[in-house]
């Protein structure tokens, strides 16, 4: 799992490489004070790995983790608590 930020964009992205055996996942989150624009920006960035749109309206991450399960859930949030993209993944090592 990578976190990141500081691309005044959000959006879930996941790849399969070889080397790792699992999939490898990167939530990108911000920003809360500066949006680019607004709305679904996928259009301005195309990227096959993307799971979902790409965001520009303000946005933060909540990364929420059931340790018992193996799951995380993704949620990109806008600046009044509300989701505007969620995910799941999952993870087979310790």
């Amino acid at each position: 799992m990578l976190l990141s930020g500081d691309r005044h964009r959000g959006a879930i992205y996941s790849a399969n490489p070889a080397a790792l055996g699992e999939e490898l996942w990167e939530f990108t989150s911000s920003s809360l004070n500066l949006p680019v624009g607004s709305g679904d920006r996928s259009a301005d960035e195309a990227d096959p790995s993307r799971r979902t749109g790409l965001y520009a309206d303000p946005n933060f991450g909540l990364v929420d983790i059931d340790w018992a399960k193996k799951r995380l859930t993704l949620s990109l949030m806008d600046d009044k608590g509300g989701v505007i993209a969620r995910q799941e993944a999952g993870w087979t090592g310790k």
